[in-house]
């Protein structure tokens, strides 16, 4: 069934690449590696003027029909990365901080854009050399709490598979007649920045208690979100259709 279902990840019809091939029409290229277990991933991504969303389903696995990088037709323009998921057979997951994470980029006109292999990498909250961090444990140990709140993710993308992306987005389009342009997303804060927003959010308040497990997610998302605003040029607006 699954096998089956991946053929349908091609996003581009053949219609569709006759506008890319012709120039008239531009396209977004990613691919997804496989974290966790977790083999496919769907990433939203928007025109920033238009609000339009542009969804990208891809397969990280090495076993799958069709499994690699998906590929979208978009008018030229400046595009954002709005949310995304990650999913296996039986499990799923979201990204609630990937909105943060990269910044918007541009596709021009008759352009393929490539924008890289997202890849997940976790962080061990109890890796990370800090004073308030080892308080915070202690007082979950002593105080009886087992709530599992030492994991993030943070994300990248690069190009270290290239070969096989390239060889799998042939199999996918081989009519294809545009070379892909390489334009990978940029990061908008690094790990060490976001290992100290980590330790920002673990600490005491005024009240000189430890926030409690779902307040640090919180806080961690607020802080992300602040520290990107602050540290990037304030873009144009954009609306999202609900639908």
């Amino acid at each position: 069934m699954f096998g089956a279902a991946a053929c349908e990840t091609v996003s581009v019809s053949p219609e569709q690449l006759q506008l890319i091939n012709s120039g008239s029409q531009s396209g977004i290229i990613m691919s997804y590696k496989e974290h966790a277990g977790l083999w496919g991933s769907t990433i939203n991504i928007a025109n920033v003027a238009t609000g339009r969303i542009y969804s990208l389903a891809m397969h990280g696995g090495d076993n799958w029909v069709n499994a690699g990088p998906d590929m979208v037709m978009t008018p030229p323009g400046t595009y954002r990365v709005l949310d995304g998921s990650i999913y296996a057979t039986d499990m799923s997951g979201t990204m609630p901080l990937l909105q943060w994470w990269f910044r918007d980029f541009d596709v021009r006109a008759g352009e393929v854009v490539d924008v890289g292999t997202l890849r997940l990498s976790d962080i061990n909250v109890k890796s990370i050399p800090s004073d308030e961090l080892v308080q915070f444990f202690r007082g979950l140990v002593s105080g009886g709490d087992n709530s599992d709140v030492s994991t993030y993710v943070m994300y990248e993308v690069d190009y270290s598979d290239d070969a096989r992306v390239q060889a799998m987005l042939k199999s996918k389009y081989p009519t294809l007649a545009v070379e892909p342009v390489k334009r990978p997303l940029q990061v908008a804060l690094d790990r060490k920045e976001f290992e100290a927003l980590i330790v920002e959010a673990y600490r005491p308040g005024a009240d000189v208690k430890y926030p409690s497990a779902p307040e640090v997610e919180a806080k961690v998302s607020r802080l992300v979100a602040e520290f990107v605003r602050s540290s990037v040029a304030e873009g144009p607006t954009m609306h999202v259709p609900a639908n």
